[in-house]
C-alpha cells in the first residue's frame, strides 16, 4: 500500500455541450463508492479507475471545497472488492482528458441512472493560476460549491433526483 497526500485546487462545471474532438482523447472509466452511506456528504472514497484501485479522502480546507487535503491509498482488486462489498451508494462515470491550454480538461460522462449530466473539471497548480482562469465555452456554469453535485451527493442518485438543482443553471441533458 502507498499512501500519497496531495492539496488539490480545482474547479467544477456543468458542460454546455461535449466538445468536438472528444472521441480522440484518453478516457477511463470510474466507479467510485463513498462512505459512510448515511452521511449526505461523505468523504471517503473508493476509485476503480481502469484498472487501478484507491481508497481517498478528501478534506476541504477552511471549508473550501475547492481546496482540499486529498489522502490517497492505493489498493489490490482483491482490496477493491472486498470494500465494494459494503458500498451501498456508487457513480460510474467515463472520464475524457482534453487538453486546454496549459490544463486538462477531465469531462466527465455519468452513466446509469445519473446518465445525461456531464461535468467539466479543472485541477490548477497554484492559486493564481486558479484565479487567472477563463472557462471554455463548453463550461455552462461553476458549480464548485454546489453541494449537490460533489461525487459523495451525487453517490446513489439519479438524474430526477438532481433535475430541479440542475435547472436554476438552465442545464440541458447532455448524451454522451
Amino acid at each position: 500500500m502507498t499512501k500519497q497526500n496531495e492539496i488539490e485546487l480545482e474547479s467544477t462545471y456543468l458542460a454546455a455541450f461535449l466538445p468536438d474532438g472528444l472521441d480522440a482523447c484518453p478516457r477511463v472509466e470510474i466507479e467510485d463508492y463513498y462512505f459512510p452511506a448515511n452521511e449526505p456528504m461523505p468523504r471517503l472514497r473508493i476509485r476503480r479507475k481502469d484498472d487501478r484501485y484507491q481508497l481517498t479522502k478528501k478534506t476541504p480546507i477552511h471549508g473550501d471545497v475547492s481546496r482540499q487535503i486529498e489522502e490517497h491509498i492505493d489498493l489490490s482488486a482483491a482490496e477493491y472488492n472486498a470494500l465494494k462489498k459494503g458500498a451501498s451508494r456508487g457513480i460510474i462515470k467515463t472520464r475524457y482528458l482534453m487538453p486546454y491550454g496549459d490544463l486538462t480538461a477531465e469531462i466527465d460522462v455519468f452513466q446509469d441512472a445519473l446518465n445525461g449530466l456531464c461535468l467539466v473539471e479543472f485541477e490548477f497548480p497554484n492559486q493564481a493560476r486558479k484565479n487567472s482562469f477563463t472557462p471554455p465555452t463548453f463550461c455552462l456554469a461553476d458549480v464548485t460549491h454546489e453541494d449537490f453535485i460533489a461525487g459523495g451527493a451525487l453517490a446513489g442518485r439519479d438524474y430526477k433526483d438532481i433535475e430541479s438543482d440542475l435547472r436554476r443553471f438552465d442545464y440541458t441533458s447532455i448524451s454522451g
